[in-house]
């Protein structure tokens, strides 16, 4: 039938929509033409799984647009919808005047979760609001309909919508949608889910999480042919396909254009008014074209941390823009790297900069910042934060010349050696995706080797000593310290192989494979087993022995849910490393001084919480017990989850055979129950001793695989 009117509504290079007008009425075409000839064989199969998952959702009961045909459009292979009148995605809609739609889109997500419905790729862009406000679900080609869920998978779907809408909506309507979804949902959904106090604030965090990794993601899709740029190859560069501005551009040449380049990608799809990226021309002589643009600096400020970005210094120290920003993006773009910051590094810097006191600036940050009552509160703090010359130029009222970038402190300056072994753990990871493992191996053994003569082969020549000197003659001795430098070195090339991205449930899981081969589990794997069937989730606790990292990786591939607790170190850039490492196989880090509902809101849905408790951290609490037959401060922490949780801890090692050289095997030993009818601090107490004992257990049994080189006693 010849249309007698055409409006195409979305189009990119593999799928396209078009509103067509007929005279039996309005449908809407989704063609599928893949770039490829290849893919192009199997657009016939995707638009008819399509149409089969949409009709299916539609039995469901589920607010999803009628399929009127399966056929060929303009010689596509394609679909056609009934036409929703009135409807527009969610991600473009204004949403603040349509009353009740966070409370109508919160209960349409919780009757497709009760449906069992598995979208696959729900984002704001995949959901219509029609004109009388109600939500529409559409692209269901991925769908599954009738599905078994847990809790943390109905919080993805929930925080990656949130991830969409978070930058464009306010926290009232997030937290309105959340609240509808979470009063809609059947009561057997909810039981492994945080309290609604905790489920807010989880979300919230996720959703930033989720929106800058995505943001991330989609830079290199601005370095090559998509909807959004085009290649050109004479130059060879990369231009956008929207109408260039007039007006002279802000052009960077040199090493520093391809990061500016990204950067101003990054900012603009975080929907923070800076320099557009124009154009970027590849090769030796990069060059990087920006439309200029102006941002005031407020806004600038309230919308960095917000979205949790940093602009960073070439030691790792975070910066301010001058609120005089006139020529300042030059040296924003060119000079420092975009980054994450959830450790608060740019808070901690305006405090140090002394930016203006008046109250219309700081309220224009904290209307941009959107956050917490805690995040305002710290805003507070650093809008009162005594003002003082400094050595980068401000005079005693933090006045700058302007376009000046305003550094955090001096004593906040990333030490040579912390950079160095972040670059080195970097350039390590690039190494063991090319390299054999044996020959990662070798190079992270001789890397040991050469640290086990420095100042931590000191300390362990120490500790051993002080722990086992009684049991062990020097020579003896001597021949654990060798044996546990080169196990060391085994643990580095490991820990080198698991930072390649290997999640499961990702495309790259199947790089994990070797996991699986290392490390054999253990039939008292069962004890663990027995306390997640108590729906509580778990405490797993364990030593810096074995290999604690590739723990934590198998239980992963096992199919367990979790995230660990580790340190944040503000002034050390491997941390990042650590962290990312964990993402790549699967497992989210948990800071120290977070609150503890984090924790508790993962042990609410079933999930397992990691927690290493074997060494001297002075900033913790501690009490003094005996460990390895020596007086030790011995971490608090376990004894608290153990008592807010309800259930035990459960040590599990992760030790390799023949003294460090054969196959690890995951051992779970019998969990330690709190003595809760007995005085608290007293049921303290012998918790954490039965603890230590399992843990010098451990250490006698393997002395070459636990740690001697951290700092276990004060006076180490």
């Amino acid at each position: 039938m010849a249309p007698e009117a055409r409006q195409p509504l979305k189009r990119n290079l593999r799928r396209s929509v078009v509103l067509e007008h007929t005279p039996a009425g309005a449908r809407v075409w989704k063609r599928f033409h893949a770039e490829s000839p290849w893919r192009r064989l199997f657009d016939r199969a995707r638009a008819a799984r399509e149409a089969q998952r949409a009709a299916a959702a539609r039995a469901a009961g589920l607010p999803v647009p009628r399929v009127l045909e399966v056929g060929e459009d303009e010689g596509h292979p394609a679909v056609a919808f009934e036409w929703i009148v009135g409807a527009a995605p969610l991600a473009g809609a204004a949403l603040a005047p349509i009353p009740g739609l966070a409370r109508r889109l919160g209960a349409a997500l919780a009757r497709a979760h009760a449906a069992g419905l598995a979208h696959g790729d729900l984002h704001a862009g995949n959901i219509l609001i029609d004109g009388r406000g109600a939500p529409w679900l559409v692209d269901l080609r991925a769908a599954r309909v009738g599905v078994a869920r847990g809790g943390a998978a109905l919080l993805r779907d929930l925080a990656q919508l949130g991830a969409d809408l978070r930058e464009g909506t306010s926290p009232l309507f997030r937290a309105r949608c959340a609240l509808a979804w979470w009063r809609a949902l059947p009561s057997a959904l909810r039981e492994g889910l945080p309290p609604r106090s905790a489920l807010l604030a989880q979300l919230e965090d996720e959703a930033r999480r989720a929106r800058r990794d995505y943001v991330r993601a989609r830079v290199s899709v601005h370095r090559r042919d998509s909807s959004a740029t085009r290649r050109t190859t004479a130059p060879d560069a990369v231009e956008r396909r929207a109408p260039l501005p007039e007006g002279a551009p802000l052009v960077l040449t040199g090493a520093s254009a391809g990061r500016a380049y990204d950067a101003a990608v990054r900012l603009e799809l975080h929907g923070i008014p800076a320099p557009r990226p124009l154009r970027l021309v590849l090769g030796p002589e990069a060059r990087a074209e920006l439309a200029a643009g102006a941002c005031a600096p407020a806004v600038l400020l309230g919308r960095l941390l917000d979205r949790g970005l940093a602009f960073r210094a070439a030691d790792g120290a975070a910066v301010v823009p001058d609120p005089a920003l006139a020529g300042g993006w030059a040296a924003l773009l060119g000079g420092c790297a975009l980054a994450d910051d959830d450790a608060g590094r740019l808070l901690a810097a305006c405090a140090a900069a002394g930016l203006p006191r008046d109250v219309g600036f700081w309220t224009a940050v904290c209307a941009e910042q959107r956050g917490t009552r805690a995040q305002r509160r710290a805003l507070a703090r650093a809008a009162a934060a005594p003002h003082g010359a400094d050595a980068h130029g401000a005079d005693a009222h933090g006045a700058a010349p302007p376009g000046a970038l305003r550094p955090a402190p001096a004593q906040a300056a990333v030490p040579l050696r912390r950079r160095a072994r972040a670059a080195l753990l970097r350039g390590g990871v690039q190494a063991a995706r090319g390299l054999p493992p044996a020959a990662t191996a070798a190079i992270a053994r001789g890397l040991a080797a050469l640290a086990a003569q420095g100042p931590r082969g000191a300390l362990a020549r120490a500790n051993l000593a002080r722990a086992l000197g009684a049991d062990l003659d020097p020579a003896a001795q001597r021949a654990v310290l060798a044996a546990a430098a080169r196990f060391a070195g085994r643990q580095l090339a490991e820990w080198l192989r698991l930072a390649v991205p290997c999640a499961p449930g990702t495309a790259h899981a199947a790089r994990g494979a070797w996991i699986d081969a290392a490390v054999e589990l253990d039939p008292s794997i069962a004890r663990l087993d027995a306390v997640l069937a108590e729906g509580r989730g778990a405490v797993v606790v364990t030593a810096h022995i074995g290999n604690w990292e590739l723990l934590c990786a198998r239980l992963v591939r096992r199919g367990h849910t979790g995230a660990v607790i580790g340190r944040v170190r503000e002034r050390d850039p491997s941390h990042s490393w650590l962290t990312d490492m964990r993402r790549a196989y699967g497992v989210e880090t948990i800071p120290q001084d977070a609150s503890p509902r984090r924790a508790l809101a993962v042990l609410a849905q079933g999930g397992v919480v990691g927690v290493l408790s074997d060494l001297y951290v002075k900033r913790l609490d501690h009490l003094t017990l005996e460990f390895l037959g020596q007086p030790a401060p011995t971490l608090t922490a376990p004894a608290a989850f153990a008592r807010a949780y309800g259930g035990p801890l459960v040590p599990i090692r992760c030790v390799a055979a023949e003294g460090g050289r054969g196959r690890y095997r995951l051992v779970v030993e019998e969990p330690l129950e709190l003595a809760r009818s007995a005085p608290r601090g007293a049921a303290q107490r012998d918790l954490l001793q039965r603890l230590n004992d399992v843990y010098s257990g451990w250490i006698r049994a393997d002395p070459e695989q636990w740690a001697w080189h951290q700092r276990r006693w004060p006076s180490a």
